[in-house]
């Protein structure tokens, strides 16, 4: 018999995962650490209430709507717990937001969206040209007449 991946309870609060989601996630694995945010969104949000799940796993009941999910709360829990605004704001890509955060590629990727930061690196020479561009235009011009 397999262990299963995860297991939470409510009275005491507990989240039991498997051993090698633990290990991964002491190793600062970006999808073990948001499935810990995720569990622990669960804990935080919905102590002891069931909310609406279905069975086969967890996807969203198509009677409600999406925001009303348990799964999606959580999922949205983990990005902001581990993603917040104004640390993500900070990075250029999003490579590098998932990096020094140690979250998922794809939960920053999706955190990036949100906050509709550019989703690639901003080049070297263009950040370069933006600075120009804006020295240029607060400086008075002295043009004679």
């Amino acid at each position: 018999m397999t262990m299963p991946k995860l297991i939470l309870s409510f009275d005491p609060p507990k989240i039991a995962v498997s051993e090698r989601v633990y290990r991964l996630a002491c190793q600062h694995d970006g999808r073990a650490r948001m499935t810990f945010a995720h569990e622990l969104g669960h804990l935080v949000m919905h102590p002891g209430a069931a909310k609406p799940r279905i069975a086969s796993g967890n996807k969203t009941d198509q009677n409600i709507r999406i925001y009303q999910s348990a799964e999606w709360q959580a999922r949205k829990f983990a990005a902001y717990f581990l993603l917040p605004r104004n640390i993500a704001t900070l990075f250029s890509s999003v490579q590098d937001l998932a990096e020094n955060c140690r979250a998922s590629f794809q939960a920053a990727e999706i955190r990036f969206k949100e906050l509709g930061l550019p989703a690639q690196p901003i080049p070297d020479c263009a950040k370069e040209l933006a600075k120009k561009i804006e020295a240029a235009s607060s400086k008075p011009s002295l043009r004679k007449i």
